[in-house]
């Protein structure tokens, strides 16, 4: 499962990135074959990512 795992580990400041970055970048992700999304849950970026999954 490995190969199809994504993991978003972020800072506790989120500074450039947007919600719509994110969400484009998951799109992606997808197409390629990403099924499985982890998140850190520990900053802002994290919960970002973790909303647009």
């Amino acid at each position: 499962m490995r190969e199809k795992t994504c993991v978003f580990i972020g800072h506790g400041e989120c500074y450039g990135v947007s919600l719509q970055q994110i969400e484009k970048e998951l799109e992606r992700l997808i197409n390629w074959g990403i099924t499985d999304f982890l998140c850190g849950g520990m900053g802002r970026f994290d919960w970002m990512c973790a909303r647009a999954v």
